[in-house]
């Protein structure tokens, strides 16, 4: 299924239509307003002051209503006990019908108290566009500390490693990442784990 993953307020299934890699992705539909979509809860993932580099890809569904493109938004949503949540953004890019795009970039946790109340990644659409659209290939690792304690991590690829439905070995000591993508078993394991996966 799609656990971890889950609705944003829309309807949220896994599909077979084309998917970027492997037998599966997320197609995220019924979406009445452009903050509605698919989105993630990694606040068992997160350390204090951590820098988290993510990456997901997404197409435009081809039956889609309104015109032949959409920007969407890679946002997380970050609550601290008590306060008013914030939401860091992320990456915006256009998404053309049946091409896939990637989201990706980096979000710091330097000024938020853990643990927090909320701490969500998800995917929407910019101004009016409520179009239908699929996800594919979600990648997130720590890539340091902003309070140097945790030095960046050199040996991660710029571009990670597409995530494929593989029986690569894993570390279940380290959740950092989902790496058989939408529609799989939903393992986590070590980024180093993810780059012993195949590249085509």
């Amino acid at each position: 299924g799609l656990s971890p993953f889950f609705s944003r307020s829309a309807q949220c299934a896994v599909s077979d239509n084309s998917p970027r890699s492997g037998s599966y992705c997320a197609h995220v539909s019924k979406r009445t307003a452009t903050w509605q979509g698919i989105q993630y809860d990694i606040n068992d993932q997160i350390e204090e002051n951590g820098i988290y580099y993510v990456s997901v890809w997404i197409r435009l569904a081809d039956n889609a209503d309104n015109g032949t493109d959409c920007n969407f938004y890679l946002q997380a949503e970050l609550q601290e006990q008590g306060q008013t949540p914030t939401y860091p953004w992320i990456d915006v890019q256009t998404a053309q019908k049946g091409e896939w795009v990637q989201l990706s970039g980096t979000f710091s946790l330097e000024n938020y108290i853990l643990p927090l109340n909320t701490a969500l990644l998800y995917i929407c659409s910019a101004d009016t566009n409520t179009a239908d659209f699929y996800a594919d290939d979600f990648v997130m690792y720590e890539t340091g500390s902003a309070d140097g304690s945790n030095p960046a991590i050199d040996e991660f690829p710029t571009v990670p490693i597409p995530v494929t439905n593989s029986n690569a070995e894993v570390d279940f000591s380290n959740e950092m990442q989902t790496i058989e993508g939408f529609g799989a078993s939903g393992a986590f394991g070590t980024a180093q784990s993810i780059q012993s996966l195949p590249t085509d």
